[in-house]
């Protein structure tokens, strides 16, 4: 109703009666262009062409250059530009009345160096105090938790309804 919608919009929420229009903002070569800085030359455009939300790509220092194995997160310095860059895109997004939406990626975190089984799960050097059990096995954690699932899964191992060809 109107007065969830002018609270919202009081909040630095852009809601337009269910006509929201969200850009995602990025694609897997973007950390290669300086990307706050392209994005933000095009605000202008982006407002005119009616986007109410742009959705960012992970802003925080990354091992992957796109931001999907995380290390640090109290580092927005990333391969899409500086903290400084990354502050200016969202300031001038809000003076063009557009919502930034960052995509935030926890669960895929990874170390900053590697631990005792040579895969990245110790967090040196940054304020997380994480150790290398932070990490799950699927990101590069431990590896015995990922053979007792094998070992458990060839034991109860059932034929499967279906005939596979590969």
């Amino acid at each position: 109703d109107a007065v969830v919608q002018e609270q919202a919009a009081g909040n630095g929420g852009i809601i337009k009666n269910g006509r929201e229009i969200l850009l995602q903002a990025f694609n897997w070569e973007s950390h290669k262009h300086n990307w706050w800085s392209n994005l933000e030359g095009r605000v202008a455009d982006i407002a005119k062409s009616g986007f109410t939300s742009v959705w960012l790509p992970p802003p925080t220092q990354s091992l992957s250059p796109e931001g999907y194995l995380p290390q640090n997160l109290y580092s927005l310095d990333s391969c899409y530009g500086s903290l400084q860059q990354l502050n200016s895109l969202i300031q001038n997004m809000n003076d063009h009345n557009i919502r930034a939406m960052a995509d935030v990626v926890i669960n895929h975190r990874v170390g900053t160096t590697k631990g005792s089984t040579g895969m990245y799960n110790r967090y040196d050097g940054i304020p997380i105090s994480w150790d290398e059990h932070a990490v799950t096995s699927c990101s590069g954690g431990k590896v015995a938790i990922l053979q007792r699932l094998r070992i458990k899964n060839t034991k109860n191992k059932k034929k499967p309804p279906y005939k596979h060809n590969d």
